[in-house]
């Protein structure tokens, strides 16, 4: 493979159970910010060497991509590695996780063929970055914790890239229109004249 993401990150977590993640393909795939999942048919249970076909729609270019898949490797909690071919486009995940005095050292390789524009290369890190967030959540035992994550799991996952934004886009504005009503508010109470 020739253009790789490599990254690594210390979390404060340990033990098997705080990387369940790695057993939910569709998840690990959903997280990656370059594409909307249109199809995932995985042949048989989660294990080395399982087939699976992805059907993608690439966020930027809206190009369709259908992807011949094989688990390579997975060990729960430890490990998962996958591999993806298409006639032009080629995609190699690795993610490993070591245990450490002070939490467990996340290691994640992404190589493609062709090589990643700048702007692919920053998809794959916030795919990286998706994933370690997602995991850290899923690990807090907070009530806000386990509501953010219900609501990731039944609906922020489930939406296209672009459903993620105009979301983001109408909160946002909602924001700013709750937070102008609120100065008007003050102003009328306490500047404006009797």
């Amino acid at each position: 493979m020739s253009g790789r993401y490599c990254g690594e990150w210390t979390l404060p977590l340990s033990g098997n159970s705080a990387f369940g993640l790695l057993g939910d393909l569709e998840k690990v795939l959903r997280l990656g910010p370059q594409w909307d999942i249109k199809d995932l048919r995985l042949n048989g249970s989660m294990e080395a060497s399982a087939a699976f076909e992805l059907d993608v729609e690439y966020d930027r270019s809206e190009q369709a991509v259908s992807f011949a898949g094989k688990v390579e490797e997975f060990i729960p909690g430890r490990s998962l590695r996958l591999a993806l071919a298409a006639p032009e486009q080629q995609l190699d995940f690795s993610l490993r996780v070591a245990e450490q005095m002070d939490g467990s050292l996340v290691s994640f390789s992404i190589s493609t063929v062709p090589d990643p524009s700048p702007e692919e290369m920053l998809e794959l890190d916030l795919w990286a970055r998706s994933i370690l967030n997602y995991v850290t959540i899923s690990s807090s035992r907070s009530p806000l914790s386990r509501a953010w994550k219900w609501f990731l799991d039944r609906w922020w996952l489930k939406l296209t890239q672009s459903g993620k934004r105009v979301t983001i886009f109408i909160v946002a504005g909602e924001g700013f229109s709750l937070l102008f009503l609120i100065a008007i508010l003050l102003w009328w109470k306490y500047l404006a004249p009797p």
